[in-house]
C-alpha cells in the first residue's frame, strides 16, 4: 500500500497520471472522444471501462452499423475503436465511413481475432489506420490506440 497521493503530469500533447499504487499512465490530449463498435455486450462493457479508467476520453458506444455511422456523423469522434467481424453489413459501414466527408478523415482502429499480413494490407487499402490483435491487454488498450494516431 503506497502513501503516496495520485498525480497528474502533463505536458504539451501528454497528459500522464501516477495512481496511489504506482501505476503510470500516458495519453494524448488531442484526444478527447473515442466511439466503440461491436455487437458484443461484455467486449463493450470491457474494453469502454479500460478506455475510461486508464484516459479521461468519452466513450461513444454503438452496437450495429447503423448505429455507429450516426453516432459517427454527429458527434465527429477523435478515433473509431471497433471489434470488428467480416460481414457484409462491416465492409458496407467501413464503405460509408470512408466516402462521407463528415467521416472520412476519422482514424479507424480494428481489433481482429487473427492478424495476417494481409489482413494489413487489405484494412491498409480501405483506409483502417491500425489493427490491434487479440487477445491483448486491456489495460494498455489507450496505449495501443495511440501508438496508431
Amino acid at each position: 500500500m503506497s502513501i503516496y497521493p495520485a498525480q497528474e503530469v502533463t505536458a504539451p500533447g501528454l497528459s500522464c497520471q501516477i495512481n496511489p499504487s504506482g501505476h503510470f499512465s500516458c495519453h494524448s490530449s488531442h484526444i478527447t472522444q473515442v466511439l466503440l463498435i461491436t455487437t458484443d455486450p461484455d467486449q463493450l462493457l470491457i474494453h469502454q471501462m479500460a478506455l475510461e479508467m486508464t484516459t479521461s476520453w468519452t466513450v461513444l458506444t454503438a452496437n450495429s452499423p447503423s448505429e455507429a455511422l450516426e453516432l459517427a456523423r454527429s458527434a465527429k469522434p477523435d478515433v473509431i475503436l471497433w471489434d470488428f467481424e467480416l460481414m457484409p453489413s462491416s465492409l458496407d459501414l467501413l464503405t460509408s465511413l470512408r466516402a462521407n466527408a463528415e467521416t472520412t478523415l476519422i482514424p479507424i482502429i480494428i481489433l481482429l481475432e487473427r492478424v495476417r499480413l494481409f489482413d494489413q494490407h487489405y484494412f491498409a487499402s480501405l483506409g483502417v489506420a491500425g489493427i490491434i490483435g487479440k487477445p491483448f491487454d486491456v489495460a494498455n488498450l489507450n496505449q495501443c490506440i495511440e501508438n496508431f494516431l
